[in-house]
């Protein structure tokens, strides 16, 4: 059953992007890419899903941001059983190293200057740093 979507999402903290698009996604699992709008035309994120049987206009849904590792495919794998439990559309969004950097992706952008080598000092005599 081929079901129709509006998703909005909005990860301005995140991935620096707002974006809306009507999406067509299919039961099962897949993956779709979105591009990002004003001020990051170039970049895009690609979005991995998984549909479960049964779901309706009326499911509902589950953002899985991934970890370090950005790999979304297998964050989405791991709540496929739940999502067919329960009824849940899995959407895992995947942001790409080259276009997200560490500082955007871990930090949220909140950090500019990733150059931590002015502000670390080491303990003697114990495996402490302090930043």
């Amino acid at each position: 059953m081929k079901h129709k979507i509006f998703m909005l999402i909005v990860c301005t903290l995140v991935t620096q992007l707002t974006f809306a698009q009507n999406i067509s996604i299919n039961e099962g699992s897949g993956f779709f890419r979105v591009k990002g709008n004003k001020n990051h035309e170039k970049d895009s994120i690609t979005v991995f899903y998984h549909q479960p049987k049964k779901f309706t206009k009326n499911s509902k849904n589950l953002i899985v941001l991934p970890g370090a590792g950005r790999n979304a495919n297998d964050y989405r794998d791991s709540w496929i059983e739940i999502s067919e439990k329960y009824n849940v559309l899995i959407i895992a969004l995947s942001y790409p190293e080259k276009t997200y950097n560490y500082g955007n992706y871990h930090l949220a952008g909140t950090v500019k200057d990733l150059d931590f080598s002015k502000g670390v000092s080491f303990k003697k005599g114990i495996n402490q740093v302090c930043v």
